[in-house]
Formats: structure tokens, sequence, C-alpha cells
């Protein structure tokens, strides 16, 4: 349960917040894009100047940014990989010359750019050894952290009505508790009690009730076994 769980997401879009390619791929890429666009645009106004990388730490991951003429080229990635996500962004050089010729209008993406982007983005993966998967466990979580980073900050938010809810994110203290269940149903719930998933997504994935979950996790946390954290969730 370290936090390295959950893995890191590279994301390429243009300066108007559009996504060239994201990795892993989702069908919420574009959420996840203007969630940084507007990250983005909150630091450079912030920092009075316009830096060619920006780093913004965000809980226990930080957002790597490097700007281009037309483009943006963003890591998000777990602490213990920052250097990694150091070396992916400092080596985007190419990557960003490349997508800076091809962009012509920043609002409009063709196929020859998308798959331009996700060859050169694969290379530069290879080669930092950003943990990249082809999935992300903690994804929904993760666009909410991003979320509750934009309204703690002010921004406006309003564009991400709907796509976000409040959400309760259990993280299990001890793991001897984990190693001493005998119940496999219970042992895949409380493995997921990493503090990356939500109560609701628990009980999803389980087919646990929400009831039954919440009144074993309410046992735990009276036991200072168990965390609850109070975020936000992606709903699509």
């Amino acid at each position: 349960m370290s936090s390295k769980s959950g893995g890191c997401v590279v994301a390429a879009l243009t300066r108007a917040g559009l996504p060239i390619s994201v990795f892993p791929e989702t069908e919420s890429s574009m959420v996840f894009s203007m969630l940084v666009y507007s990250l983005v645009e909150f630091i450079l106004k912030s920092n009075g100047q316009q830096k060619n990388i920006l780093v913004y730490e965000i809980k226990n991951r930080k957002l790597y940014v490097r700007l281009g003429e037309r483009v943006i080229i963003a890591v998000l990635a777990p602490i213990s990989f920052d250097n990694e996500a150091h070396m992916f962004v400092e080596n985007a050089t190419d990557l960003i010359k490349k997508l800076d010729d091809l962009v012509v209008e920043e609002g409009v993406i063709d196929g020859n750019i998308v798959k331009e982007a996700k060859n050169i983005i694969e290379m530069l993966v290879a080669k930092s050894r950003l943990p990249v998967g082809k999935t992300i466990t903690a994804f929904r979580k993760l666009c909410g952290d991003l979320y509750g980073e934009i309204i703690d900050k002010n921004i406006n938010g309003s564009k991400f009505k709907g796509y976000f809810r409040i959400a309760y994110f259990p993280r299990l203290v001890d793991e001897n508790i984990l190693r001493s269940e005998s119940n496999e149903i219970l042992r895949k719930m409380l493995e997921m009690c990493n503090g990356n998933y939500s109560v609701n997504y628990i009980c999803q994935t389980t087919g646990i009730s929400l009831a039954k979950i919440y009144r074993y996790i309410a046992k735990l946390i009276r036991n200072k076994k168990m965390a609850l954290e109070v975020g936000f969730e992606l709903v699509i």
C-alpha cells in the first residue's frame, strides 16, 4: 500500500486544454486534460511569469508540466517517481517541437497529430522508465484530487459540474488485519482500502453492501486500524 500505487499519467494537450494523447488511454481524457489546463493557468498567473517547466505538488503526487508555444506536456506521478517524471519532461524537447509544428489551431486535433504524439510519448516513457501501464487503478481518485485542488484554490470549476461527487476513501493503517483475514471477499475489500478507492467503488467492485462495508470500516476506525479520508471522485 505504498504511494506508488495508482501509477502515473502522461498527457499531451493543446494550450487551449484539448487532449492530444493521454496515457494510460481513458474515456475521461478530456476531463483530465481540462483539469491540468485549469491548474496550469492558475500556476502561471500565480507565478507572474512564464516558465518552460512547472512543478506543482498535489497531496502525495507532483504535477510536472513542460510548456510549448501551442502544446502542454504533463506528467502526474507519485513523489516516489520524482526523478523519472523530471527526466521525462526534461527529455520532452523534441516532442514539444514536433507537436508545436503539427498543431495549427489549438482547438482542432487530427488523427496524424494523435498518432505522432502517441509514438513519441511511448518512446519517452520507456526511456525515462516512468511506470505508465495500460490502465491506472486510481484514476477516479486521481482526477478527484486535481478537482479538489481547483476547489481549494478558488479556480472556476463550473465546467466540471456533474463530473465529480464527494466520496470517502478508506485506508488500512494496520496491514496485519489484511494478512490475518481468511475470507476471500473481505480480503479483496481490505486490499482496496489503500486510500485510492472510494467506499462506493469498493461496494461496486466486491458486491458487498454499503451498509456492511461501513459497519466493518467503522469498527476498524474505532480500533485505530483504519483511517477515512473525505475527497472527490470522478463519476464517469
